[in-house]
């Protein structure tokens, strides 16, 4: 969460926009609520119970990024934040800062 509040203030004068989406049908407002305060989220979180935008999107697991061109909606990039967290794994520091360098190309 660090890691998405730092890209996110730092991209935002470039016109980058972040958004969560929580696809779980288990998961009610109060509860996201409660969960982004704890992990101390500054990203706005869409609720998708229904699933339709998660489907629409591709998304096939948790924590999958994805860089939509605005102009064309196509999809532009879709992996991980970074090699810092994935399962199994759970490292001190990312070696590997896939999003970072993603938007870094689509802005240039």
């Amino acid at each position: 969460s660090a890691s998405l509040n730092q890209l996110n203030e730092e991209y935002a004068s470039r016109g980058v926009v972040f958004l969560m989406l929580n696809a779980n049908t288990e998961d009610d407002r109060a509860s996201l609520i409660s969960e982004s305060n704890e992990y101390g989220l500054k990203i706005p979180i869409l609720m998708d119970p229904s699933q339709i935008v998660g489907k629409l999107l591709g998304f096939r697991r948790t924590a999958e990024a994805v860089i939509l061109n605005p102009k064309t909606w196509d999809i532009v990039y879709r992996g991980p934040v970074s090699d810092q967290w994935d399962y199994g794994v759970d490292k001190q520091a990312a070696r590997n800062e896939y999003l970072r360098d993603a938007i870094d190309n689509v802005l240039a």
